[in-house]
């Protein structure tokens, strides 16, 4: 079934509630411009997110100290990466502590 196949068959209260439903995303959209996150790969494994550039530093200092201690080396990246507002919580939980990785 094509797009208008599908709205020719509303009702005008199925499709007043679709309306509705398409102008709340759309300025759930606008009002989450993006936010740029620091994002830190070791061996190409996700291990750390923030949109604080002083948080990522601390925490390769923390983990530059653990692995220099250990004597293991890894392949480290660090870049710039955006993400809506609402993506940011998802991208922070699952960071790892340093001594972790």
């Amino acid at each position: 079934m094509s797009i208008k196949e599908f709205v020719a068959n509303l009702d005008l209260d199925q499709l007043s509630h679709c309306a509705e439903e398409v102008e709340t995303r759309l300025r759930t959209l606008k009002e989450g411009e993006k936010v740029r996150l620091w994002h830190v790969d070791v061996e190409r494994t996700f291990c750390f997110a923030s949109p604080e550039p002083k948080e990522v530093i601390e925490w390769l200092q923390s983990f530059l100290a653990h692995r220099h201690a250990s004597g293991e080396l890894d392949r480290i990246n660090v870049y710039p990466m955006s993400a809506y507002p609402c993506e940011v919580a998802g991208w922070v939980k699952g960071n790892e502590k340093p001594e972790d990785v």
